[in-house]
């Protein structure tokens, strides 16, 4: 270690342990790691600060964290990067991929300057964030990488993500397919590194240029910390066998935090409904398949969520008698009192919803929600349809009311509270240390 001329040869792991923790401010990320972190705040050993946007800063310190807000005079720039008007396509991603190397040379120097300035022991960095791990290797400092969707690790020999929900093969003609999506993958990776990344740091960064490889000679991904990678998912919900050896498992994580009454508006059965805080192509057209649901079930009460906290305090419009839209709803306080659960696929509900065992029609929209959506039909714990097709939601929701046996999702939901979470993740920081 050699962040500020530090030595850790002796390093006494009794002492107070300095961590700095920088989650993007999107509630995929964001909130799988207050959740992750939250208990060490009740720890003497532990001196945690929260590096994230200037519009999530608010909600950190609300829960008890000391936080900072990165590119403060930027306060919409991740949100814009990620929240695109239309599905992802060739066009959306590169402009992605081009708003993201601009904004990451602003973060990279602000980050360094933080941490050259209060020399922490640790850091724990969000995967979207991989530059910033640069930074620490850079400093010589010991970070972690936290990531909420684990299959986005490049995988070696078994179905690769971002392809569209891809499952084991079961035939020679599925296992040909997912070796030429591993090809593809990786190749599109090395593109984008060659084309995009690589040139980008060269100009503003030279250290890391010469010191930063897109794989290493172990073949792991460059991305993700060499120290350790915790996964803030289920194993039990993957297929794959291959992730790297110095992952842990901490299951799935959210921050607690007192939950408001919520008062369901009728009382007939209830279907929460949302496709979560992003895809604002999505919100319309979601609305749209609940009405034809609802006008084919009028026995069934539909709460659609947009997912705009920022909205949160706007009434609820009524949009049919048994059809009610609210700006944002906390999932915690929603979920113990609803029948069913309607979703696009996201990390957050998902796992909220194994979490108070409740049944699922799973609609995913974009990004890695195909895969997810995968993983739950593949353990037979939720039930899928296509976006594409109204036909196969309107028959996936008369099999969603019908359905009797859960018991896959129930044993999911016993396997997710048994996660030894806060002990793993203490191991995982000492283990950094030594």
């Amino acid at each position: 270690m050699n962040l500020c001329t530090k030595e850790w040869d002796d390093y006494d792991l009794q002492r107070h342990q300095t961590c700095r923790v920088c989650p993007p401010p999107l509630s995929g990320h964001l909130y799988p790691v207050l959740g992750l972190m939250q208990p060490l705040l009740d720890n003497p050993n532990y001196d945690i600060t929260v590096y994230t946007g200037l519009t999530k800063v608010p909600v950190v310190q609300a829960l008890g964290f000391k936080c900072q807000a990165l590119l403060p005079d930027q306060p919409d720039v991740f949100d814009n990067i990620a929240s695109t008007d239309t599905k992802l396509n060739a066009s959306t991603l590169y402009g992605q991929i081009q708003a993201a190397i601009t904004m990451c040379q602003d973060l990279m120097t602000q980050v360094e300057a933080i941490l050259r300035e209060t020399q922490p022991d640790v850091a724990t960095i969000d995967f979207v964030f991989a530059p910033l791990g640069m930074v620490c290797d850079k400093l010589g400092l010991p970070w972690l990488t936290t990531n909420p969707t684990p299959f986005s690790i490049e995988s070696k020999t078994d179905a690769p993500a971002f392809l569209g929900g891809l499952k084991p093969p079961s035939n020679w003609r599925q296992a040909l397919r997912n070796r030429l999506g591993r090809g593809a993958v990786h190749g599109f990776k090395r593109l984008v590194y060659g084309l995009f990344v690589k040139k980008a740091l060269k100009r503003f960064d030279p250290v890391i240029y010469q010191q930063f490889k897109l794989y290493r000679e172990n073949g792991e991904e460059g991305f993700y910390s060499p120290y350790g990678i915790l996964a803030l998912g289920m194993e039990e919900l993957e297929f794959r066998k291959d992730f790297p050896a110095h992952l842990t498992w901490l299951g799935p994580t959210y921050p607690k935090k007192p939950v408001a009454d919520f008062h369901l508006p009728t009382d007939l059965p209830t279907v929460l409904v949302t496709n979560g805080t992003l895809l604002p192509w999505g919100k319309e057209s979601l609305l749209t398949i609940v009405k034809r649901l609802a006008q084919a079930h009028p026995d069934i009460c539909f709460l659609v969520t947009s997912g705009s906290e920022a909205r949160k305090d706007q009434p609820v419009e009524a949009i049919m008698d048994n059809v009610y839209r609210y700006q944002y709803i906390d999932y915690e306080a929603v979920l113990p009192h609803v029948d069913y659960v309607i979703h696009h696929g996201g990390a957050g509900i998902l796992y909220a919803s194994i979490r108070h065992g409740k049944p699922a029609l799973v609609i995913p929209h974009d990004y890695d929600q195909f895969d997810y959506a995968a993983r739950l039909e593949w353990a037979d714990a939720a039930l899928v349809a296509s976006l594409k097709r109204p036909d196969s939601i309107e028959a996936g929701f008369k099999q969603l009311l019908s359905r009797t046996d859960w018991t896959a999702m129930k044993t999911l939901q016993d396997q997710l509270l048994a996660y030894p979470t806060q002990e793993r993740l203490e191991a995982a920081i000492a283990s950094v240390l030594k």
